[in-house]
């Protein structure tokens, strides 16, 4: 996988949407991207990947939020 096929998002788990991506924030250290340093935290970093033809979709703080869904489900085969 190229590095360009993948990013961060933060996911909020309590209201279950992705607030926003870290498409910008690669030189940032990470004690910035998390808000500081803190012994909980109250959402997700998740990996996010595409194919090399797509493009990512933006997340903004602020902005519009995205329902995500982790689909753990198999066809049993």
């Amino acid at each position: 996988m190229d590095f360009a096929d993948f990013r961060l998002v933060k996911f909020d788990s309590i209201h279950e949407y992705i607030e926003r991506s870290f498409d910008d924030d690669w030189d940032s250290p990470m004690s910035l991207v998390l808000g500081g340093v803190k012994s909980i935290y109250t959402f997700d970093l998740l990996a996010e990947t595409k194919q090399p033809h797509e493009q990512f979709e933006p997340y903004y703080a602020g902005g519009e939020f995205c329902a995500a869904v982790h689909d753990t489900t198999t066809t049993g085969e």
